[in-house]
C-alpha cells in the first residue's frame, strides 16, 4: 500500500506477510497518527520504507503505537527512513525491527517511548 502525508489510524493496521513482502511504501513523508496501533508481523518482509529510493520522514505521533517486528527502511534498495518517534515503538518480545538510515538519515526519538521486550531486538543500522 502507498500512502503519503498522514495516516490517520484509531484502530488496528496490520500487516502480516509469512515470506513475501508486504508494505507500507511512503510516496512523500508520512505522519502516523491517532488512537490506534500499527503493527508489523514477525517477518522482515514485513516493512514501513520509502518508495523509489527516495529518503522519506516516518514520524509517528503522540499516542500512537508502532509494534511488532518487521523493517523500517530497507538498505538493499535504499529505501531508507528519517525517523521521527514522538508515540510508543514497542518491539515484541518474539519479533525484532530493523532500522535502516543509510546515509545518516537519522533517528529522533526526543519524545518519544522505545519499549524493547525481554528476548526482541531493536537494531539501528
Amino acid at each position: 500500500m502507498t500512502v503519503a502525508g498522514t495516516l490517520t489510524n484509531n484502530g488496528t493496521l496490520s500487516l502480516s506477510s509469512a515470506g513475501s513482502v508486504t508494505s507500507l511504501a511512503l510516496a512523500s513523508d508520512l505522519l502516523l497518527t491517532g488512537s490506534g496501533q500499527t503493527v508489523l508481523g514477525t517477518h522482515v518482509y514485513n516493512r514501513i520504507d520509502s518508495n523509489n529510493g527516495t529518503l522519506r520522514t516516518l514520524t509517528i505521533d503522540t499516542g500512537h503505537i508502532l509494534t511488532g517486528g518487521g523493517a523500517l527502511g530497507t538498505s538493499y534498495s535504499g529505501n531508507a527512513l528519517k525517523i521521527v518517534n514522538q508515540g510508543t515503538l514497542d518491539v515484541s518480545s518474539d519479533m525484532s525491527v530493523s532500522v535502516n538510515d543509510t546515509g545518516g538519515a537519522g533517528f529522533n526519538n526526543s519524545a518519544g517511548l522505545i519499549d524493547v521486550a525481554n528476548g526482541a531486538a531493536l537494531t539501528l543500522a
